[in-house]
Parts: structure tokens; C-alpha cells; sequence
């Protein structure tokens, strides 16, 4: 079957359908327990794609090679995106169901992206960055940059907006200020953090847990 993608001229004369073709080779490749070509074809189209939809699924498509390959194998296995990699089916499926979430959500209409984004930047008070790392496992730090004196306040909360934690709360100085995530006591799942700014809110982020 891989050859036959490798080799019928059909395939191989339409940009299409070579394509296709590909990701069928890379399948493959995981079939025939040839993992560190699949995950070598996955690191490639990360790195070089311009489509963010070939980009997540080949993301996703490496999380799954890795749980076939076996623990066993991986110490041997190079890769340069071991982000999408995970040691259990569980923390593979948190991640590609916010990889998924994410590519939804970029694309929404035109309409849609400009009505969210009512009230430019210039006009907020302060300005939350995405956790970094993300995923994270044990800790992760949130950036928030006050443009202007203001009361905030950052929570992390559930998907059903239950409240878990409350990472800062008070007056703050203009600047941009670093605040440290804990995992203790929150379970592996995809959570929401928020930024109020004089008791409004102004912006929530998704961050997931492993």
C-alpha cells in the first residue's frame, strides 16, 4: 500500500492528490512501525506549512504515532516538537481536543473576528498574554501587561466557569508583571484564565493540563 502512494502517477501528477497521498504514506509509516519517518514528515509540515489546518492535524497525527510506537521506543525516537508528545492516552486527548478547539475557533468569519474585537487595544487597560508553557504539567507563568494604574484581578477557572483559583487581586502600577501557575490539587483538563481590570472583565485564554 505505501508503495502504491509512493509510485501511481495519478497520484503523484495532481498537487491534490499528492497530498493526500502523503499523509497516506505517513499512516503508513506508522503501520509498518517505521515511526521515526512518520514523525519526521510531522515535524516538516509544522515547520513549513502555511496552513494551519495541515499544521494541527499533523500535531495530532504525531501525538498518536508516539502512543503506537510504545514507550519503549521513544527515548530513540528525534523529534523537534515534543510538546504534542504525551506518556498517556488521557494527556493526548486533553491536548488534541484543545488543538481542535483552537483551529475552530481561528476560523470563524470575518464578521465574527471583528465584532469580538470591538474596543482595540488601545482602549484596555491592561493586557493578558497567553501562559507560557502551554500544555504544562506541574507550573506555568501568566504575563500581564498594565498599560494604565487599574485594579485586577486573574482567576483560573473550570470550563463550567466554577472559580479554582485566584492568581492576583489588587492595584497595580503600570508594567508588566509575571504571575506563576500551580498545579497542585487542579486534575489534567483544558481550563480558562481570566483578566478583570476595575471589576470588568476584559480577556479569557484556554491553558490545558497534563
Amino acid at each position: 500500500m505505501k508503495n502504491y502512494y509512493e509510485t501511481e502517477p495519478n497520484l503523484q501528477n495532481s498537487d491534490l492528490l499528492g497530498k493526500l497521498a502523503d499523509w497516506m504514506i505517513s499512516y503508513c509509516n506508522v503501520e509498518l512501525g517505521e515511526f521515526q519517518l512518520a514523525i519526521d514528515w510531522y515535524d516538516n509540515v509544522i515547520d513549513t506549512t502555511n496552513s494551519e489546518s495541515d499544521s494541527t492535524f499533523a500535531a495530532i497525527d504525531m501525538g498518536e504515532a508516539a502512543l503506537a510506537m510504545g514507550s519503549g521506543m521513544k527515548g530513540t525516537i528525534q523529534c523537534k516538537h515534543n510538546q504534542f508528545i504525551f506518556a498517556s492516552r488521557k494527556q493526548f486527548e486533553i491536548n488534541r481536543e484543545y488543538l481542535i478547539n483552537e483551529l475552530l475557533k481561528s476560523h470563524k468569519s470575518e464578521d465574527e473576528t471583528n465584532e469580538d474585537q470591538v474596543g482595540n487595544e488601545s482602549d484596555k487597560l491592561a493586557i493578558l498574554y497567553q501562559n507560557s508553557p502551554n500544555p504544562f504539567s506541574s507550573t506555568s507563568k501568566i504575563k500581564v501587561e498594565i498599560i494604565e494604574k487599574c485594579n485586577i484581578e486573574i482567576k483560573v477557572l473550570a470550563l463550567s466557569g466554577e472559580k479554582l483559583l485566584t492568581l492576583a487581586k489588587g492595584e497595580y502600577d503600570k508594567g508588566l508583571f509575571e504571575f506563576e501557575i500551580n498545579t497542585t490539587n487542579i486534575n489534567d483538563g483544558i481550563y480558562l484564565y481570566t483578566l478583570s481590570t476595575n471589576g470588568l472583565q476584559s480577556d479569557t485564554k484556554k491553558m490545558i493540563i497534563y
